[in-house]
């Protein structure tokens, strides 16, 4: 009857210890999944920051540009209108 007994403990002692085993491999992948989720999210971050870098240095660029254009058009509408002045003043003087 001991060993019977003695046996009955060693398989409960050893389903505590399945058990206990069993719980810490789930809570370590469950760890290492948590773990690998934030890096992955941390990486999605970082390349959406990187890309909103690109397209703010893209649009502060196309700005640039846009200024750049419509100064030398103001530039070449004043030089064409002091163009028309001059040639009308030139006219005006051979009329005279």
């Amino acid at each position: 009857m001991k060993t019977h007994e003695g046996a009955v403990n060693q398989a409960k002692v050893d389903e505590a210890e399945a058990k206990y085993r069993g719980d810490i491999g789930a809570k370590k992948r469950e760890s290492l999944t948590r773990r690998e989720i934030s890096k992955v999210e941390a990486d999605t971050i970082s390349i959406e920051n990187e890309r909103k870098v690109a397209i703010a240095q893209a649009n502060m660029n196309l700005a640039t540009k846009e200024s750049e254009f419509e100064r030398t058009k103001n530039v070449a509408t004043i030089e064409a209108a002091q163009t028309v002045k001059m040639r009308e003043s030139e006219l005006q003087k051979q009329v005279e």
